[in-house]
């Protein structure tokens, strides 16, 4: 067995068990024993495992594995490379935004019970952020990634966690305040739709937002993965 075909079939065993994050797997002995394989072998696969964000070497004697949560960022970095050498545009990823939350308002709107409050204390991070450092970046707080994760959909949440985070950090550079001020406003206005159930003009808002951050970027290299 190769070292990439055993690290497939650890992290097949990992996802049949739950992905339980901490959880040691085995010491180093008793995973050659279970797979048969040589140390060589084991050692590459649990590199392997490392890169990918599936689990960690456990320290100490015995080694073995640790089962860590994934990191979205490295989704990021790959979908960044990838849409960069496929010369896709910012105009190209608003759009799919666009797309995509649209599906995301409309659920969270339609929902008998809707848990606002987490939302809007999100804005309030968003304008403590601001007012520290103003840059706008992936690691600007975002109530978009938040209204994702409320639909229940792992998915959409990965999928706008990684189109905003892509998004913003192509123009990371710092932001004047009356920009993200407004920014903030539109992101109130938005919530406070969804706040009343209507899904339409929760829309609308973000279709504002997107043309506001596309204006933002304006003059910056369109291409995805460029650097403002």
């Amino acid at each position: 067995m190769t070292a990439a075909r055993l690290a497939r079939a650890i992290e097949d065993g990992i996802v049949a068990r739950g992905w339980p994050v901490g959880e040691v797997i085995g010491s180093e002995e008793q995973l050659l024993v279970h797979y048969g394989v040589g140390r060589n072998v084991l050692r590459e696969a649990m590199r392997i495992l490392e890169t990918h964000g599936v689990a960690r070497r456990r320290q100490g004697p015995g080694g073995g594995l640790v089962v860590v949560a994934p990191d979205a960022e490295g989704v990021v970095e790959s979908a960044r490379m990838f849409l960069n050498y496929r010369h896709t545009r910012l105009s190209h990823l608003y759009d799919t935004w666009i797309a995509l939350e649209s599906l995301a308002l409309t659920t969270v709107a339609q929902m008998d019970r809707r848990p606002l409050d987490g939302l809007r204390d999100v804005i309030t991070r968003t304008r403590q952020w601001d007012e520290q450092t103003g840059a706008l970046t992936a690691g600007r707080p975002n109530v978009h990634v938040e209204i994702a994760r409320m639909t229940g959909n792992p998915m959409l949440e990965l999928c706008l966690a990684t189109l905003f985070a892509i998004a913003t950090d192509a123009g990371a550079r710092r932001m004047p305040a009356p920009a993200a001020a407004r920014m903030r406003a539109v992101d109130v206005a938005l919530v406070d739709a969804l706040d009343r159930g209507d899904a339409e003009e929760a829309q609308q808002h973000l279709r504002r937002l997107v043309e506001m951050l596309a204006q933002y970027n304006q003059g910056d290299d369109p291409r995805v993965g460029a650097r403002g």
